[in-house]
């Protein structure tokens, strides 16, 4: 039977992450499954068996102490649970685990466009094509989560012939049952007496919540959008921040968990924060709305897309463009996909992409205010397309596994 470590360090509510390392932990019937988590806490919203802490209390302090014993606690775990796949979900982690070593199939699974500035700086991303040049013998395989992300990876010497992508994949009956559960009264009604724009996301610069912020308030002055809400899932370190600049923008911000129900009447932007489930949200909202500056697999989109919402979202690096066009190779449209609608911001100054997303968004009113959705069912969101990545990690993961298909 196959031991399955996988390693991961910080874990944000409601992000897509946790939700990947929810499904490998718990989908493989002939495997031991750990998870790894290099910090001092185990969240309780993490649905997996066998958590095991491999943080430091020094790690605050004294780095390379704290890198040390981080060491030592993985190399103690590999050994008494005699592990033989590790998979890592950040770059360093998987230095760590090359260094400490073992016989173990050591497995990067990368989620984060590679090109992108805003995820990595310069020096970073050397460090990282380093990594992958330089432990390739050590080096299992590298997963994107992405086709654009693969394509990104296998420009790196030595490693190209071990780049693959395998996608995330949905519990749709699952995201179907949750979506008919009930709302808080005061959240239902506005849901369903007004335009709610959603978005979901960790309120961090990759989501770029303040271009959003700044779009919508250029849309409210329109008369169509006038009445429009902006509903935003999540909590983050910009929280404050992003109250204060919508104020600025002379919209009325507020939070869910504080506001009654005249509060959110009058309130043009919503901070809902973490929701456990997000899904009847997603499906009593008007639309999903995503301006993130890069993304791997974007797993909140693809949620609104299994609902059957109009998505407008980023041409960013990654993952966007191949969903709502449905290939990347088949290229694709500033405009209507045929999943949803795909507006420009990869290299734009900022100034530029508010005027051409504000200018697409009033001339194009009619058919995203009065849009029932996207009635265009995607084929990556189907059971079968689900299975086809299951198989592929198992052929990873479970070296005794055969495909009977």
């Amino acid at each position: 039977m196959s031991v399955f470590l996988q390693l991961y360090t910080q874990l944000y509510l409601g992000g897509g992450i946790p939700k990947v390392i929810e499904q490998l932990g718990n989908d493989f019937k002939n495997t031991t499954s750990y998870t790894g988590l290099f910090d001092t806490t185990t969240p309780s919203y993490l649905n997996v068996p066998n958590i095991v802490q491999i943080g430091s209390p020094y790690q605050s302090k004294f780095k390379l102490l704290a890198w040390y014993k981080r060491f030592r606690s993985l190399k103690e775990i590999k050994k008494d649970k005699g592990v033989t796949v590790t998979v890592s979900h950040t770059p360093w982690l998987h230095l760590l685990n090359t260094i400490v070593g073992g016989k173990d199939k050591k497995i990067l699974l990368f989620h984060t466009s590679l090109t992108s500035s805003n995820a990595f700086t310069l020096w970073q991303r050397i460090l990282i094509k380093a990594i992958l040049f330089l432990f390739s013998n050590q080096t299992y395989a590298c997963i994107a989560v992405s086709v654009e992300l693969e394509n990104e990876l296998k420009r790196i010497p030595r490693i190209r012939n071990k780049v693959t992508h395998i996608f995330n994949y949905f519990e749709l009956e699952e995201i179907f049952q949750k979506s008919k559960e009930p709302l808080a009264f005061e959240l239902d009604e506005i849901l369903n007496n007004y335009s709610v724009f959603v978005t979901a996301g960790r309120l961090h610069s990759q989501k770029n919540f303040t271009f959003l912020i700044e779009l919508f308030a250029k849309l409210k002055k329109e008369k169509k959008y006038y009445a429009a809400k902006l509903l935003i899932m999540g909590i983050g370190p910009e929280l404050e921040m992003l109250m204060e600049l919508a104020h600025s923008e002379q919209l009325v911000a507020v939070q869910l968990k504080s506001a009654g129900m005249g509060d959110l009447k009058k309130a043009d932007i919503i901070f809902a924060g973490y929701m456990a489930n997000p899904y009847p949200v997603l499906r009593k909202g008007a639309l999903y709305i995503s301006t993130s500056l890069y993304e791997g697999f974007p797993i909140a989109v693809c949620e609104a897309l299994v609902l059957q919402k109009l998505v407008i979202i980023s041409d960013c690096p990654t993952g966007h463009v191949e969903i709502i066009s449905g290939s990347i190779t088949n290229g694709y449209n500033i405009g209507k996909n045929p999943f949803g609608i795909l507006l420009p911001l990869r290299n734009l100054p900022k100034k530029q992409a508010l005027h051409q997303w504000h200018t697409f968004m009033v001339e194009n009113s009619d058919l995203i205010l009065g849009c029932n959705g996207n009635q265009e069912n995607h084929y990556r969101f189907s059971k079968e397309h689900k299975q086809q990545q299951i198989m592929k990690w198992q052929r990873m993961i479970e070296p005794a596994f055969v495909s009977i298909a």
